[in-house]
Parts: C-alpha cells; sequence; structure tokens
C-alpha cells in the first residue's frame, strides 16, 4: 500500500494557481470524464512526480458517480490508470504515453541539395 502525503493549498480568488496547485485541486466537477482527462493530462505533462502521486490526484479529482478500480494506485501507471477508468466508464477515448527524444538539431537541407 501507498500512502503519500499531499499539500493542498489553500484556495485564494485572484491569485493564479501555479501547475502544481492545480494539479492538487483539479476536478471532474460534473463535467464529461474526456475533458477532465485533457486537462488532467496537460497538466501532468509539466510536471516530475511519481506516478503514484499522480494516479492519487486523478483519482481523487473524479466525480463520485465515475466508475473507479479498486487497486493500489502504485499498482498501474498513471496512463494505464487513466485508460482503465475510461474504458470502466464506456469511453472510446484513450491516451498514450509519450516520450520525449532529444534530437540534435540539423540544419534544412538547400534548395541546391533539394532539387
Amino acid at each position: 500500500m501507498c500512502i503519500f502525503l499531499v499539500p493542498v493549498p489553500p484556495k485564494k480568488y485572484g491569485r493564479k494557481l501555479s501547475v502544481e496547485d492545480r494539479l492538487w485541486t483539479i476536478r471532474q466537477d460534473g463535467r464529461p470524464l474526456e475533458k477532465y482527462v485533457e486537462e488532467f493530462a496537460e497538466l501532468f505533462s509539466k510536471v516530475s512526480y511519481f506516478e503514484a502521486i499522480l494516479n492519487s490526484c486523478f483519482l481523487r479529482g473524479l466525480n463520485e458517480d465515475t466508475i473507479r478500480f479498486c487497486e493500489p494506485e502504485c499498482l498501474y501507471s498513471l496512463v494505464e490508470s487513466i485508460n482503465l477508468v475510461l474504458f470502466l466508464n464506456g469511453s472510446e477515448f484513450e491516451i498514450e504515453e509519450v516520450h520525449r527524444r532529444s534530437y540534435s538539431p540539423r540544419p534544412a537541407p538547400s534548395e541546391a541539395t533539394v532539387a
């Protein structure tokens, strides 16, 4: 069993929340599951937290009536967890992990070499 203590920022109106604060406070709030997943994916791509913490944030933000799974958050990767919740709720939406590759910058070929 994995237990993580996650800080929850105080609500201060009129202040723009950081990506981390938005990640801790994001909720589905009655909107379609796919819209929640899109926003959550946008946020988690900007931070580098352990997947178990991100899983916990994702599951905590789901609506009460959204079907979930009963396994510990650390059993599945974040992408697997999100796709499982989407599948259990009848969604055809699916996300996949994108691995960032570092490429050496290369100059574009000149028109003379292309022709």
